[in-house]
């Protein structure tokens, strides 16, 4: 699904993406983490944005990076604070200072790239899929989170504030028609959209079940769901 439409706004080309959208998402029975995580075991990782602001965070066992340390090959975070870079490596992190959004290259690929909640924060996306696909390897892919604009929590506060974005340093949305298009123009490919379900370890997610028995309810929670999540490969 990554042609050239003659007629952008025509409505069958419209339906036809909507049904390519239906085709590649999936509703996982794993909890957030663990969704994204099984794409990253035994794994050379990079972690984009993973410093996340704040040193303390490194101290907290749910610090994504370090999970995605104990379970990767090899994992290596990039972020541009290098003052939390500087910190994070004399812990023993492997992270590096860099910019996403330039020609920077890193001296070597890797098998999944993970871009947490950073794609709404870029000005420059031309530049930031140019480093995804000079870092991914033939046969890897990448994994994209980003903010749902049709969350309960969004439109909760739009309705009751009249704000239409959740963090003041987002200058975008990402909904998976405006993915599909970025993988055109920059010559990648969406393979598939991911819903978690559950929303702590334990029993079976009431979530997953109510999709897996009544079709309607995913379109529900496909709609009101707090975030996107996208895997991407090279065309």
């Amino acid at each position: 699904m990554t042609y050239l439409i003659n007629d952008p706004v025509n409505i069958n080309e419209i339906i036809k993406r909507k049904v390519y959208i239906d085709s590649i998402t999936s509703f996982s029975p794993l909890p957030r983490d663990e969704a994204i995580l099984q794409y990253m075991k035994g794994k050379s990782v990079l972690d984009i944005g993973f410093a996340e602001h704040n040193i303390v965070l490194a101290e907290n066992k749910d610090w994504f990076h370090k999970k995605i340390v104990g379970i990767a090959k090899e994992c290596i975070g990039v972020d541009l604070n290098k003052s939390l870079v500087d910190a994070l490596n004399l812990s023993g992190y492997s992270s590096i200072v860099a910019d996403v959004c330039s020609k920077d290259y890193l001296g070597q690929t890797f098998e999944v790239i993970h871009a947490g909640d950073i794609i709404e924060h870029l000005h420059n996306i031309e530049g930031f899929f140019g480093f995804l696909k000079r870092h991914l390897r033939p046969d890897g892919v990448v994994v994209i989170s980003t903010p749902s604009p049709f969350s309960r929590h969004t439109l909760g506060q739009f309705v009751r504030y009249g704000i239409d974005v959740p963090n003041l340093e987002h200058v975008s949305w990402v909904t998976p028609f405006n993915m599909i298009e970025l993988c055109r123009r920059f010559d990648m490919t969406l393979l598939e959209r991911v819903f978690p379900t559950k929303r702590s370890s334990g029993r079976i997610s009431f979530y997953f079940a109510m999709c897996s028995i009544f079709p309607i309810f995913k379109k529900y929670y496909e709609f009101s769901a707090g975030e996107n999540i996208y895997i991407l490969r090279n065309s």
